[in-house]
């Protein structure tokens, strides 16, 4: 049992001491997004070289050759395996 209306407002003081700041939160909120974007840049810096290559089908259910050079940024979309190839080849000897 409180003595006093002081013991009450010194419990209450301490409560809200013990509390973290809002300035500490938001600190710690930005720390983590700047966390995570350093991680992405990282992922991006550090991805593999290797092409990648998948299908699609156009309007006409034709199999289209998706190909992606991630060191250059290029894409292309072939009619066939030999262009596949060709675009394949040709990246291997412009590197």
């Amino acid at each position: 049992m409180h003595n006093s209306i002081y013991d009450l407002k010194r419990e209450e003081l301490e409560r809200i001491f013990h509390q973290q700041p809002k300035s500490t939160v938001n600190k710690l909120a930005f720390a983590s997004k700047i966390s995570r974007l350093l991680q992405q840049i990282i992922a991006s810096l550090t991805k593999a070289p290797e092409p990648r290559i998948g299908t699609v089908k156009d309007s006409f259910g034709k199999t289209l050759w998706c190909v992606y050079d991630p060191i250059t940024d290029q894409s292309a979309r072939l009619a066939s395996e030999t262009e596949v190839r060709i675009w394949l080849e040709g990246r291997y000897y412009t590197m």
